[in-house]
């Protein structure tokens, strides 16, 4: 009984680690596609169609690409894409007022 309890934990322990991989990944994807999709509606106005697709697409590609990599590297990945955001809004930031 005791190696059957020990099994399910270990199980669920996995399936959590798993999830929050899948969800950090997700975030990433959404991050990365709504940056995107608002880049390219500053420089052209776009329906919300083509919105929703940039959006759509860039949460498929990250998804797909970061399918192996471990927790670690995908919230390096995450901080990195958040640092550029960061740095992409101080850039249009002083653009605008100088």
């Amino acid at each position: 009984m005791g190696e059957f309890s020990e099994r399910i934990k270990d199980n669920v322990r996995g399936s959590a680690k798993q999830l929050l991989i899948f969800l950090v990944r997700l975030t990433t994807g959404t991050l990365l596609g709504l940056t995107i999709a608002l880049v390219t509606q500053s420089f052209s106005p776009i329906e919300i169609f083509l919105f929703m697709f940039i959006v759509i697409t860039t949460i498929g590609v990250i998804l797909r690409v970061t399918r192996y990599w471990s927790l670690p590297a995908n919230i390096i990945l995450l901080l990195v894409l958040v640092l550029i955001g960061v740095l992409l809004k101080l850039y249009i930031h002083t653009a605008a007022t100088s």
